[in-house]
């Protein structure tokens, strides 16, 4: 039983915005076990794969690119020719003890990991694959220690690793920026209090959007679930572009479909 005197973590992930283009991430994990125990997070970056699938609407004429920042070694760098420049920024503080931490925790920056959105064709199919570095890379290189990312920190999907060791009860938190380069912040302003304000502004902000329109008093259980219920009906809502025609044929340059999918019954 996984449950067995509550040995599992709490994750729970907050993003809120200072413009449409400057994303504040913060992560918080809490050991709900009754021993101390390891956790391993890796907040990724990636691209959407336009390139390998044939022509998308969304296809780009330069393949979109990332690495580490020239001048800031906790800093990504992202370039892509419709969506623009942006940096993934880390904070220096999340492996401090001052960083809203509690007792006795350790996290561990392991380092950046980089490789390619691409289908490991190897795994799936036995097709060789067009180039060695692939989207299971992260997976192969944390669980298994393999040489799967690419050494020269460069690529289409980037990951931060880092190792936490919790005590019973005790929580650690890591704090993140994805922001458009133009609108990036000087050198040790990313953070600190701009991001505390600002994630207490937009909370306060939401706060207030849920006691308009929720027909209960904020303390109540009604209104907690109801609260929880919108919540996950904002953050779901999205467009799902379901593309039949190319669903039955498949992908230029891919394996073919397996022939039952002209059969299926759910389309």
């Amino acid at each position: 039983d996984i449950f067995a005197q509550n040995r599992y973590f709490d994750v729970e992930m907050e993003y809120f915005k200072d413009g449409p283009n400057d994303l504040f991430i913060q992560i918080t994990a809490t050991n709900r076990g009754p021993d101390p125990a390891p956790l391993h997070i890796l907040p990724s970056l990636w691209f959407r794969n336009t390139w390998s699938w044939g022509p998308l609407p969304e296809d780009t004429p330069i393949r979109p690119h990332m690495h580490i920042m020239q001048d800031n070694p906790l800093g990504i760098h992202a370039d892509h020719a419709t969506l623009g420049s942006f940096h993934f920024l880390i904070d220096p503080s999340n492996t401090k003890a001052e960083s809203g931490h509690g007792g006795g925790v350790s996290v561990t920056l392991h380092r950046l990991l980089f490789t390619e959105n691409e289908t490991n064709m190897d795994r799936l199919f036995g097709i060789s694959n067009a180039q060695p570095y692939v989207k299971d890379a992260f997976h192969e290189a944390v669980i298994r220690g393999a040489s799967t990312v690419n050494p020269a920190q460069s690529g289409t999907k980037a990951a931060v690793h880092y190792e936490l060791m919790l005590p019973p009860g005790q929580t650690a938190t890591l704090r993140f920026r994805l922001v458009e380069q133009s609108h990036a912040p000087r050198e040790g302003y990313a953070f600190g209090q701009t991001f505390t304000d600002i994630r207490q502004k937009r909370r306060g902000e939401t706060d207030e959007f849920y006691r308009r329109i929720l027909p209960y008093a904020p303390h109540t259980e009604q209104y907690r679930i109801m609260r929880q219920a919108l919540s996950g009906l904002l953050w779901s809502k999205q467009f799902y572009n379901y593309e039949v025609s190319r669903w039955l044929e498949g992908d230029p340059g891919q394996p073919a479909p397996p022939a039952e999918r002209h059969t299926a019954r759910n389309w």
